[in-house]
């Protein structure tokens, strides 16, 4: 890795091999939401074939059941990394650079009976 490619820990702000720990990590971390109607289209091609995953999923459609809604390529000192959880530091990379979110889509709820 080149020096140009480094920059200080998402985690804390410090620099990635302070505390003279040499170790460190890339990587990338996104969040997803559940596509609520695809999986219970799943669900039901599912039932349909008796259980045999295999053959529903080859009859059924391919959607996707779930969406990416944040994506960040993320640096991490050593201590973070071992640490803070994947959800803090979503958290935390979120508030810091909002212009990474992507069609932020709420959960998609199956329309009630009425």
């Amino acid at each position: 890795m080149k020096r140009r490619e480094l920059r200080p820990c998402d985690g804390c702000g410090k620099g990635l091999m302070h505390d003279n720990c040499i170790v460190f990590y890339h990587a990338r971390v996104a969040q997803f939401v559940g596509d609520l109607r695809a999986i219970e289209r799943a669900m039901g091609m599912e039932m349909l074939m008796h259980g045999n995953v295999a053959l529903a999923e080859f009859m059924g459609p391919d959607d996707d059941l779930a969406r990416k809604i944040v994506e960040h390529d993320s640096m991490l000192c050593l201590e973070c990394a071992t640490t803070k959880t994947v959800a803090e530091l979503i958290e935390k990379l979120n508030d810091s650079d909002p212009a990474q979110e992507t069609d932020l889509l709420p959960p998609i709820i199956p329309d009630s009976p009425q």
